[in-house]
């Protein structure tokens, strides 16, 4: 039996001895899993808690306005994820934290909004999730509700406007045209871009609430029992630790005070 083969023998041997000795060590494992769940508990259960409702707006099928305008070919997805990605961007406006900080009479400032709202497109569906955290699930689904009826106003209150804008403008087109039979031609053209226009606007906006946020269905954070689980199995794993070095711990404290035993025990005398 050659050297090398000894040694795999004696690593083998030496396993079983090892798991045997971190098991006879299951008090300090125990006694470590316990306090740091306790402590991961404690410290999250002191931290104040927040609460997260959600809203959900819908934007209007790019295929709908397609066809408004004429389009006979399938709207690409792309257009789908821009169009719902614009909506994202717009909700998280300035002006409208404003108005959401309005109609919440001040609980909640624009510089709060800015931090507790978050807005997240679906993935694949034209839908958009907005989210805002606050001290109690009451106020966190008022916030949430609060900030989807500010934004639609205020998306209302611009396609009505640019609507509005356009047909004047086709209109005083329509006036400069002369009676004469070039003009036909032209005149038609305009009637039916005015008839868009119009078409549109009975549409209705491109976005929609397709969700209201309650308060029932609020998430909460820290989640502390997920929390005390963690710190529950990272004192286990720290107690392993502690059981695995004691032994070697021991050896090396032995070792030394052996040494110092022998140095005694071999030092000449003193002469007389």
């Amino acid at each position: 039996m050659n050297q090398a083969d000894s040694r795999d023998i004696s690593a083998s041997s030496q396993a079983p001895s090892r798991a045997w000795s971190v098991l006879r060590q299951w008090p300090t494992i125990v006694v470590c899993a316990v306090l740091a769940g306790l402590a991961a508990y404690w410290v999250s259960s002191t931290r104040p808690k927040s609460y997260t409702a959600t809203a959900v707006l819908q934007v209007a099928s790019p295929d709908v306005l397609a066809q408004l305008d004429g389009e006979v070919a399938p709207v690409s997805t792309d257009v789908y994820d821009r169009d719902a990605s614009t909506i994202a961007a717009l909700v998280d406006q300035p002006a409208v934290r404003d108005g959401t900080s309005k109609i919440l009479h001040g609980q909640l400032s624009p510089a709060h909004l800015s931090s507790a709202e978050q807005v997240v497109v679906q993935n694949n569906a034209n839908l958009v999730n907005v989210s805002v955290s606050a001290s109690s699930p009451q106020l966190a689904a008022a916030a949430a509700n609060a900030t989807v009826t500010t934004f639609l106003t205020l998306r209302h209150s611009a396609q009505v406007r640019d609507n509005l804008s356009a047909q004047a403008q086709i209109r005083a087109q329509l006036r400069s045209l002369g009676r004469g039979a070039g003009n036909q031609l032209a005149e038609r053209s305009l009637r039916q871009r005015l008839a868009l226009v119009e078409a549109r606007a009975a549409v209705g906006t491109d976005v929609s609430l397709a969700q209201n946020a309650e308060a029932g269905s609020t998430t909460v954070s820290p989640l502390t029992k997920r929390i005390a689980i963690v710190g529950l199995l990272a004192g286990a794993l720290i107690g392993v630790g502690i059981a695995l070095a004691r032994p070697y711990l021991a050896d090396r404290a032995w070792g030394r005070r052996g040494s110092r035993g022998r140095e005694v025990v071999t030092e000449d005398p003193a002469p007389n």
